[in-house]
C-alpha cells in the first residue's frame, strides 16, 4: 500500500473501513493502517468529503500527545482510498475482552475507565472531541496500557 506498507493481516472491520496489520517497509516496524471504506458508486464530491473527514480525523488524533491515545504516523492514499497509518497496539479491544470474559472485576473496570478519562482529558486540552467512545475503540495492550483509538 502506498509503496511503503505491506499488509500482513486484517485486524478489524467497521462501518467506516478496515484496519490492517502492516509493515512499514521504510522504517521496518509494524503499524496499523485504517483504510477508509469507499463506495464504487460514490460521486466525486462524496469521495472528496470522505477524504476530508479522514484527514480531519488524522490531524485531530495527531494533535493529542498522550500514552493513552493511539499515535498517528502518516496519512496517504491508495487508488483514491484514504489511509491513516497508526501505531500498532498489541492487545485486544475492550469489546473483545468483554465478549470473551463477560463482566470485568470492578477494580479492573475502574482502572480502565480512569485511563480512558485521562486520554479524553488530554484530547480535550487540545480541542479534540472524540464522539465515539465505546469498548471497540479502547485497546488493552498486553503490558497494561489502555489506548483510545478511532
Amino acid at each position: 500500500m502506498a509503496g511503503r506498507y505491506r499488509v500482513v493481516a486484517q485486524l478489524g472491520r467497521g462501518g467506516m473501513g478496515v484496519v490492517w496489520r502492516a509493515v512499514d517497509e521504510v522504517l521496518h516496524r509494524e503499524v496499523a493502517v485504517k483504510e477508509l471504506r469507499t463506495y464504487t458508486d460514490a460521486a466525486g464530491p462524496e469521495l472528496a468529503d470522505l477524504r476530508l473527514r479522514m484527514q480531519r480525523e488524522a490531524r485531530a488524533a495527531a494533535r493529542v500527545r498522550h500514552p493513552g491515545v493511539v499515535a498517528v504516523h502518516d496519512v496517504t492514499e491508495v487508488d483514491g482510498r484514504p489511509l491513516i497509518v497508526m501505531e500498532l497496539v498489541d492487545g485486544p479491544s475492550l469489546d473483545d475482552v468483554l465478549r470473551d470474559r463477560g463482566t470485568l472485576d470492578p477494580r479492573e473496570a475502574a482502572d480502565i475507565g480512569a485511563k480512558v478519562m485521562e486520554a479524553l482529558a488530554a484530547a480535550h486540552r487540545v480541542g479534540v472531541l472524540h464522539r465515539d467512545v465505546k469498548p471497540g475503540n479502547i485497546l488493552l495492550e498486553t503490558g497494561g496500557r489502555v489506548v483510545l483509538t478511532d
